[in-house]
């Protein structure tokens, strides 16, 4: 698939403003590995009881996709589903190896 998605259901209404992806990216060592990079592109989206929908103004750090850390904040958003909709690299599958969702108070 040029995208996939990795979503979850939280069950009931739950407000979250900051999102920590960690991606997968294994890189040629020795004669194994470099089949997995962090995605092309991401965006994070929730469900409007309708349709899935990007968070508006997101920012995300660092600003293009990285393997391992990526954190990406918005004003605080109400709802019972979020997704990661991922663009993968050409050549490569993604891997999502941990989402973590909160709800900071800044």
């Amino acid at each position: 698939n040029p995208q996939d998605w990795l979503q979850v259901d939280f069950g009931r209404p739950t407000r979250f403003n900051d999102v920590k992806l960690y991606f997968y990216s294994n890189k040629a060592f020795g004669s194994g590995g470099n089949t997995y990079r962090e995605p092309a592109a991401y965006t994070v989206q929730y469900f409007n009881g309708s349709s899935w929908v990007d968070v508006p103004n997101q920012v995300a750090a660092p600003s293009t996709p990285a393997p391992n850390l990526n954190e990406v904040t918005f004003k605080p958003i109400v709802a019972s589903e979020i997704r990661v909709l991922m663009t993968r690299a050409t050549g490569f599958a993604v891997g999502l190896k941990e989402l973590q969702v909160f709800d900071c108070h800044r």
